[in-house]
């Protein structure tokens, strides 16, 4: 392994930190069942950034699940149609919150 292979493997990938490294998984094992592959992809991260992304995780999962729920249930898929939709998660550009 080269050393600049090595460096990047001792430092939190997010923020570059080397202190309280922390495996973390990508994509999230949130998406999947358990028993849980032994074989997911992991990169370091300090705990704190690791920490930082459990309910974007938890999110992106939920947003996953209800989509493929909406394939068999027309009330599901009625919610994910631009019908069914009375707002837009994109925020309009320099207006406020």
């Amino acid at each position: 392994m080269s050393k600049a292979a090595k460096n990047v493997r001792d430092a939190c990938i997010y923020c570059g930190t080397r202190k309280d490294l922390t495996s973390d998984h990508v994509p999230p094992k949130a998406l999947f069942a358990e028993p849980r592959p032994s074989h997911l992809i992991t990169v370091p991260a300090c705990r704190p950034c690791n920490k930082s992304y459990v309910k974007d995780d938890e999110y992106f999962r939920v947003a996953v699940l209800a989509q493929a729920a909406s394939e068999q249930d027309p009330a599901a898929a009625k919610l994910w149609s631009p019908e069914g939709s009375t707002s837009s998660p994109v925020r309009p550009p320099g207006g406020s919150c």
